[in-house]
């Protein structure tokens, strides 16, 4: 410590630059955090519904980035990997919009993310996102020159503030990657990202609307009727994480659903005798297509005679319904998956016929004809 303040002064004042710059950051996102909560807990059950219709990220992504901004969280970009899936998939727009969702309405978030992505705003945000690097890799120069007597002084005459200093300074290296928000934002990729991997303004602005139905649905479901509901409502946002992202989009009696034994023998006639068997994939193009259609035909009439049993199960209350009407919501799923596939079977038709003839092309029609698996292996993994 002697060494550290006598030797050293010039870093010591850079150092307290740097604390003061990232104190005033941290400010920053703090106090509107505090501002939130106290209003939040202050409204009624009703008017926090409305509030998270409009802002849902307001509670969820302010804390988050009061408890663990900081200015070393550019080094991270240093990494060209990282760096370059962030900014080819897009996620800096998604970051922009979570943001700026937690500080706008939804109504001016809209606005916000498209003036983002204008021309003459992405040479700003690039500038600024090429000081923030700059402004890391400086403060963790000034870091290293700090903590310069770890290789130089005994640890036995290390005083309290230089352990602190360690300490500190371990923990922001070893939490400069934010394992919940990478997980966080591949759950997002996944769920709204397309088949691309790729944010679009239009898929952006779906996670917003997304979680404010889900949110609102929540502060406006039973948890109104518990004790302390918008306490309660707090805690479920504050720590709103990927694994409760999760639990959101699986459920168990879909999974007992999708092991029932109907569903099972459904899902086999499906690749056997409609998608992928022999006797379907050795038919011609058009007899394919009416085979698919008949199956599609008799599949409604029995989905609608299941639909009755059921409806008819319900107004008797029947003890076992909630596990039969999630029978029927993968029967009508596997249905949709045949009427799929029956357009896939009609776009192709229609690419055949207007393609040029040849007896190279016809070969490799035929091979598409005989190997449907190949062309769309994709459809056995729904399956």
């Amino acid at each position: 410590h002697w060494c550290m303040t006598h030797e050293r002064p010039h870093e010591l004042l850079f150092q307290k630059l740097l604390v003061t710059l990232e104190f005033f950051v941290i400010l920053s996102v703090f106090l509107p955090c505090v501002f939130h909560t106290v209003r939040f807990l202050r409204m009624t059950q009703p008017e926090k519904a409305k509030f998270l219709l409009g802002r849902p990220f307001v509670l969820v992504m302010l804390p988050k980035l009061a408890g663990t901004i900081s200015v070393l969280r550019g080094v991270v970009f240093v990494n060209m990997s990282f760096m370059t899936r962030t900014v080819k998939r897009g996620d800096h727009a998604l970051y922009n919009m979570l943001i700026a969702s937690a500080w706008f309405p939804r109504k001016h978030t809209r606005d916000l993310t498209k003036m983002l992505r204008t021309d003459y705003v992405i040479p700003v945000q690039v500038c600024m996102f090429a000081i923030g690097v700059l402004l890391a890799l400086v403060t963790l120069r000034s870091k290293f020159n700090m903590l310069y007597f770890v290789s130089t002084v005994s640890w036995h005459s290390w005083g309290w503030n230089s352990w602190l200093l360690v300490f500190g300074f371990v923990n922001q290296m070893a939490s400069l990657i934010d394992i919940d928000a990478c997980e966080f934002t591949r759950m997002l990729v996944l769920k709204f990202g397309g088949k691309d991997a790729h944010w679009s303004d239009d898929e952006v602005k779906l996670v917003s609307q997304y979680f404010g139905l889900v949110f609102n649905r929540f502060a406006k479901g039973r948890i109104k009727d518990k004790k302390n509901p918008g306490l309660k409502t707090l805690v479920a946002l504050v720590t709103f994480n990927s694994d409760r992202l999760q639990s959101l989009l699986l459920s168990d009696r879909r999974q007992q659903a999708i092991q029932a034994k109907v569903v099972r023998q459904r899902r086999r006639d499906l690749i056997e005798n409609c998608m992928f068997g022999r006797t379907t994939t050795s038919m011609p193009s058009q007899e394919r297509i009416l085979h698919v259609r008949a199956k599609i035909e008799e599949w409604n009439r029995n989905l609608w005679d299941d639909t009755a049993q059921c409806l008819w199960d319900a107004a008797a209350r029947k003890e076992d319904v909630d596990q039969d009407i999630m029978v029927l919501a993968e029967k009508t799923r596997l249905l949709a998956l045949l009427q799929a596939h029956f357009a896939d079977l009609h776009s192709q038709s229609v690419d055949d016929s207007n393609a040029p003839s040849s007896s190279e092309e016809s070969e490799g029609d035929d091979f598409n004809e005989v190997s449907p698996v190949t062309s769309k292996g994709f459809v056995l993994c729904d399956v």
